[in-house]
């Protein structure tokens, strides 16, 4: 047996998440043995980026064991780790598990290499001769595989003549009768896969391409429903179907039928909603862990995510890095993947939102010299060609792009063709900007309050009290909600005025909504929160604090507050 050196892995292990088991016993064995092995996600730092781990680790492998599957033979994952090792020279090591046709890609690298055939005999044992191989290449100075065990050619060969003996074997003590009862059985077993296939592609086909009217959601959820478990995703169409109609606890649910079944999507709608407290409490470290997963299982559109929150700066004590969300943005843009077991690979609403990304990164200048707003514009225009469902973000982010950039027609006509796409509430604040300053049209606060109130989720009573009406895909914005206070105030309408003053504070921590706030509850006599409020723009350092400390002082010595409330602000 050989010694194991603490240091340095000699064996990277790609294998499917899915084959877990597995690749625990390969390793186990190796290193049992003495030969040191590198396997995510068991050697991979706290902290430390999945990809740049996985690459490192390629670059000083001596050897890839593959531990091929029909899981692995289909993971995008595996076939990055396979393309690393054969680009760098690495010898790969495919240990076969099944008698699946390679698929193209995977073919392309491993047609003339050397494979270890194990789908007869007993793991144990297989795994004994793969190891007894491995140890050959080690031990060789650049690692060169042995002439030594059959390659693929020369399976294919054996196995296309174990075919024919065993037909032939078929033909002979069961005859052409029960051949044919047997192509029949497969043919009626094709069959219906298909039929399960073409059920779960068309309710995909309707949801992205919806027939409209007012049962159009029920009509795409009883699609779904009606597919095969076989079928996972489904679940994350489910789960979307549910955010759509902001039934958050609802979507959590699918979505973690959907990862419990296998579903890789249902990972990407899990974490988006930790990513952004939908149902949950906000987390990032618990949604990155679920992108992480998902990208390592294989499933490309998890790079949008990542760049997302390498893009925002969004993990703790980290900056925002726009070289590395480009880099997880340019892995997916431009693929076009297939429905592989079940699953959709290039779903297009994440691939839409990864080209708003791009032109978002584009547009602020963070995408080198040769990315210009005409890059961006690009970006964009693919965004709204990719997924109907994000054309209206896609045409406010162009909206925002020519705004910034002095072009305030072309912003407020691109803002307009969002509202006509799908009543886009971001387009509704930004033309609320547009007529409260004045900018391209006519100034006109009246107008710019209509349009907040329908960019927001807030609504009125019988009364005409506003109140907040739960979260509706409405935009939260400090400027916008102080604005209509102010609207409110100078219209002498001071209930309302103090409703969207304290939500704005109590949202924003927006030190002059809470002296606005002050404002309205003194001029409503309520003497309480007045104090409260102007305590509390004190606190934050508001600029007329010594201004409030007197108004104060004279609510005490009226005798409206109590001077032991009020002794620390006057």
């Amino acid at each position: 047996m050989r010694e194991m050196s603490m240091g340095m892995h000699e064996v990277f292990i790609s294998y499917s998440s899915k084959n877990k088991n597995v690749a625990d016993a390969v390793v186990a064995d190796f290193e049992q043995h003495g030969i040191k092995c590198w396997y995510a996600p068991r050697d991979i730092l706290p902290g430390e980026e999945w990809v740049t781990a996985i690459t490192k680790a390629l670059e000083v492998s001596k050897a890839l064991v593959l531990i091929f599957t029909d899981e692995s033979n289909n993971s995008r994952q595996v076939m990055n780790e396979i393309a690393v090792a054969f680009n760098a020279g690495i010898t790969i090591v495919p240990f076969r598990l099944t008698d699946e046709q390679m698929s193209s890609e995977l073919e392309y690298y491993l047609t003339r290499v050397h494979w270890l055939d194990a789908v007869s005999k007993p793991l144990k044992k297989n795994i004994t001769a793969l190891r007894e191989y491995i140890e050959v290449i080690v031990n060789t100075e650049n690692g060169a595989a042995p002439e030594k065990l059959k390659t693929e050619e020369q399976i294919k060969e054996e196995k296309r003549i174990r075919k024919r003996d065993k037909i032939l074997s078929c033909l002979f003590i069961a005859g052409v009768l029960c051949v044919v009862l047997g192509f029949a059985i497969e043919g009626i077993m094709i069959s219906r896969k298909n039929a399960k296939a073409n059920e779960f592609r068309n309710a995909v086909e309707i949801y992205y391409n919806p027939p409209g009217g007012a049962d159009y959601y029920e009509t795409v959820r009883s699609n779904f429903e009606a597919v095969s478990d076989e079928y996972p995703d489904k679940y994350y169409y489910l789960g979307m179907l549910e955010e759509d109609d902001y039934s958050y606890e609802t979507a959590c649910d699918m979505y973690m039928t959907g990862i419990d079944e296998g579903s890789l999507l249902s990972l990407l709608g899990m974490g988006n909603l930790y990513l952004n407290g939908y149902g949950v409490e906000r987390d990032v470290i618990e949604a990155k862990e679920y992108f992480d997963n998902a990208l390592f299982a294989g499933c490309t559109e998890a790079n949008y995510y990542e760049a997302l929150i390498w893009e925002k700066g969004l993990i703790p004590g980290e900056e925002p890095d726009h070289e590395k969300a480009l880099d997880y943005l340019e892995a997916l843009t431009g693929k076009e993947m297939p429905i592989v077991n079940g699953t959709v690979h290039s779903e297009p609403e994440i691939i839409a939102r990864t080209f708003i990304l791009q032109g978002d990164i584009y547009a602020e200048g963070n995408g080198g010299p040769d990315k210009t707003a005409t890059s961006a514009a690009l970006a964009y225009q693919n965004a709204i060609t990719s997924c109907y469902r994000v054309q209206g973000d896609a045409l406010c982010h162009l909206g925002d792009m020519y705004l910034n950039t002095g072009d305030a027609e072309r912003a407020y006509n691109y803002y307009q063709n969002a509202l006509v796409a799908d009543g886009n509430r971001q387009a509704l604040k930004s033309l609320g900007d547009m007529y409260y300053d004045g900018i391209y049209v006519d100034m006109d606060e009246e107008e710019a309050i209509d349009y907040y109130l329908r960019a927001s989720d807030y609504s009125f009573d019988g009364s005409g009290l506003a109140y907040y009406d739960g979260y509706r895909g409405g935009v939260s914005d400090r400027d916008m909600l102080n604005r209509i206070g102010l609207y409110y105030y100078y219209g002498a309408d001071y209930k309302n005025a103090a409703f969207f003053f304290t939500e704005c504070a109590g949202r924003f921590e927006y030190v002059n909504a809470m002296a606005n706030a002050g404002m309205a509850y003194e001029n409503l006599m309520d003497w309480k929160n007045t104090f409260i409020w102007y305590a509390r723009a004190i606190e934050a350092g508001h600029e007329d604090s010594d201004r409030f400390r007197k108004k104060i002082r004279v609510m005490v010595e009226d005798g409206l507050i109590s001077e032991d409330l009020a002794k620390y602000y006057m």
